[in-house]
């Protein structure tokens, strides 16, 4: 919950408040333009700021998750794994990449992706096949003998 609400407040962020302080800008006599960039940049930052906290908080998410599967027994445990390597790249992208270099392009962010899609076949495969087996077996108990 906290993770989309971060990701609201960041949409907020990015898709009116920087939108309107550019607008402000754009638009500025030319004595206030510099005034204006500046506060065009402050909130550029904050989206920033913004940005490196809510890849934190998926990638906690995700990690969490990804121990909650490694460690139980309803899946296999190297699924988990990959959650939890996928949600790690996260966090480091939002708390390091992110939060100290802005939006540059990282290869942390790109294994995290990588990651994070193969987990998604993964666990979609696999939820599939565990809940096939579990409507036949349910159909094989109800079918009198």
């Amino acid at each position: 919950m906290t993770t989309a609400a971060s990701f609201t407040v960041l949409q907020a962020v990015d898709g009116i408040a920087l939108k309107r302080a550019v607008d402000a800008w754009v638009s500025a006599p030319a004595a206030q333009k510099p005034a204006a960039f500046a506060a065009a940049e402050a909130v550029r930052w904050i989206e920033i700021g913004m940005n490196g906290l809510s890849h934190f908080l998926a990638g906690l998410t995700l990690f969490l998750y990804g121990l909650a599967i490694a460690l139980g027994s309803v899946y296999p445990r190297w699924a988990g794994l990959i959650a939890a390597v996928s949600g790690a790249a996260f966090m480091y992208n939002g708390a390091v990449v992110v939060a100290y270099q802005g939006f540059v392009p990282s290869i942390i962010k790109l294994v995290g992706l990588l990651l994070l899609a193969v987990w998604a076949v993964i666990m979609a495969a696999l939820m599939w096949r565990k809940g096939r087996r579990r409507r036949v077996a349910r159909l094989a108990s109800a079918t009198p003998r």
